[in-house]
């Protein structure tokens, strides 16, 4: 990436007068892009059905893997889960409708539950049927 700017500034400043706003565009476009791709993941708190829970998902930048943040509805931090879901391939992560069980969607790892134990942490649970159907429905919401 840093090859092709300054290939385009040096396309700049040869030709300052010449397609100025189109090379100035491109040089906006690639910063845009780079801006983006490289933007920290980090999902909005989504409130467990029960109330008493906050959970979001971010990517750990050194392993590319996922790691699920429990807090109070306070936002206090409560537990943090590194998963084995990465972020190389699609994921989603939600609650089961009824229950405050943690499902996660992972192109790469699969279905991965978890359930909260009495001390406030994420314990890892046996994934059901229909925490699968809800991970394939967290999935298709996310991306589609």
């Amino acid at each position: 990436m840093l090859a092709a700017l300054r290939t385009l500034f040096g396309l700049y400043r040869r030709h300052l007068f010449a397609g100025t706003s189109l090379v100035l565009a491109a040089l906006g476009a690639l910063l845009l892009t780079g801006i983006l791709l490289f933007h920290p993941v980090r999902q909005p708190d989504l409130k467990s059905p029960s109330g008493k829970y906050l959970l979001t998902a971010s990517v750990d930048k050194n392993t590319s893997t996922l790691r699920l943040h429990l807090k109070d509805p306070k936002g206090q931090p409560l537990a943090s889960e590194r998963t084995r879901a990465s972020d190389f391939m699609k994921w989603a992560v939600g609650w089961m409708p009824d229950a405050d069980t943690v499902v996660l969607y992972s192109g790469d790892a699969g279905t991965l539950a978890y359930t909260i134990s009495s001390a406030g942490k994420l314990t890892a649970t046996k994934v059901t049927p229909m925490i699968d159907h809800r991970a394939q429905e967290l999935k298709k919401e996310k991306y589609q």
